[in-house]
């Protein structure tokens, strides 16, 4: 079962701690958003709703690739 936007602080990100990828230079974003070319683009498997790029939550985990 997926968190509510609330029981994970969700809310404005930093540059090396956000949801998604800004531009093509920029490595701070996190394993958890649903990238383009995924099936659910711009969804969190952490996270209910639709998911802001610049966002950040108490989930984050950034990305290794």
């Amino acid at each position: 079962m997926k968190a509510t936007k609330e029981e994970v602080n969700y809310g404005r990100g930093m540059r090396e701690s956000h949801c998604g990828r800004l531009d093509t230079a920029d490595a701070g974003f996190c394993r958890h958003f649903n990238e383009r070319g995924q099936r659910d683009f711009g969804t969190c498997t952490e996270v209910e709703g639709r998911i802001g790029r610049t966002m950040w939550c108490d989930r984050f985990e950034k990305a290794t690739a």
